[in-house]
């Protein structure tokens, strides 16, 4: 009997003993559960996992960081009395970046002005519209969704104010100078988690992607992740489930122990940025789930202390220090009229897969794989 056959009688099965709670499910799901099928749940030619692949995809980023992303030093530092803003999201991550690139400017002797929004686009829009009021010498911007400030990304063109963006995709499109972590790293990091969840489960893979909508870089990493997953491993599943931005560390633990609850053939769980993850092991452990392996894209502070105690399997690490102080090295080149270094223009900042035998640093502290990191862009400024 095939693995499919199996699932249908378990869940037939089911349907006949819970068939009230299977209904009120149904209707719940035709009014916009947000989730959706990649149209890989099954192979009839039989084909099996190339978790061989899989493994190869995964080597360069096991057991160490990849590159460092800046090779060559500035030619001149931008004035003492230069102005770099922030806007800063509302999630947990945005706010370590604004910490981040607030040391990074104090390096790099300029001052740093950090307008913070809340959650909705007009907080988005009036937080910048300060920070454009005040016409600084560049701006730096979070992964937003660039349609939303496209309208003050268009002023500061006209002012000629360098603007730099991070997992924003496509920058360009939507005006902005440069951008780094953009669609190519997004890609990659799609197909890192779908390489990770293959040769971690093979054929027997049932994968769930956690998706956050309102991340501009979501959606590439989603689109790529289940391209390769299928690549890798035509029989294996994947189903998306939306998880809001605005439930991160509030609710979303509570959405992803229901959506394992109702669909309990899942053994894998993947989440397009690991912060949708926080507060998630107390929750399965309170829920009675086990068995589903988890990762994600830029583990924080608290999930990497998850990590290393062993309630989320594992997280591809962002060398999160070494990206902010990249976007203010790319600012500073820009606003002093200077090219970008090669690696700035691929935008693709060290990464590594984190298992808890990785986690042998204070988690509390965030991943770098270059602890002298700073050490490394002050020699760089000249600031050394």
């Amino acid at each position: 009997m095939s693995r499919q056959m199996r699932k249908h009688m378990i869940r037939m099965n089911r349907l006949s003993l819970a068939a009230g709670v299977t209904v009120l499910g149904l209707i719940l799901s035709a009014c916009g559960s947000g989730s959706e099928k990649n149209g890989n749940s099954g192979d009839p030619s039989g084909a099996t996992a190339d978790v061989a692949a899989a493994k190869a995809l995964l080597e360069p980023y096991t057991g160490k960081a990849s590159a460092f992303p800046v090779d060559q030093p500035l030619a001149t530092r931008p004035s003492a009395d230069s102005t770099f803003g922030f806007l800063q999201c509302v999630t947990p991550i945005c706010g370590l970046v604004g910490s981040l690139l607030g040391s990074a400017a104090d390096k790099l002797g300029v001052t740093f002005d950090v307008a913070k929004a809340g959650g909705s686009a007009t907080s988005l829009q009036t937080s910048l519209d300060s920070l454009v009021e005040k016409k600084p010498d560049a701006i730096l911007v979070p992964a937003v969704e660039p349609s939303v400030v496209s309208k003050q990304i268009t002023a500061l063109q006209k002012q000629n104010i360098p603007t730099v963006s991070n997992g924003i995709m496509e920058h360009a499109k939507f005006g902005f100078t440069a951008g780094i972590l953009d669609v190519n790293a997004m890609q990659l990091v799609g197909n890192l988690l779908a390489a990770w969840s293959v040769e971690r489960k093979g054929d027997n893979a049932d994968i769930v992607f956690y998706t956050i909508p309102e991340l501009s870089f979501a959606k590439v990493e989603e689109n790529a992740f289940k391209a390769k997953v299928k690549e890798l491993c035509p029989a294996c599943s994947v189903r998306v489930e939306d998880i809001s931005v605005t439930t991160i560390g509030t609710s979303a633990p509570a959405h992803v122990v229901s959506d394992l609850q109702a669909h309990p053939d899942t053994n894998v769980a993947i989440f397009s940025s690991l912060e949708a993850a926080t507060g998630l092991p107390a929750a399965m452990t309170v829920a009675g789930l086990k068995g589903v392996a988890t990762n994600g894209f830029g583990p924080s502070p608290a999930n990497l202390q998850d990590i290393k105690s062993g309630g989320i399997t594992a997280g591809l690490g962002l060398d999160l220090p070494v990206l902010t102080w990249m976007q203010m090295d790319v600012a500073a080149r820009l606003a002093t009229g200077q090219d970008l270094t090669a690696g700035e223009k691929e935008g693709i900042p060290p990464m590594q897969m984190l298992e808890q035998k990785d986690i042998t640093f204070d988690p509390s502290k965030g991943w770098t794989g270059y602890p002298d990191y700073a050490e490394r862009y002050a020699k760089l400024w000249g600031t050394a």
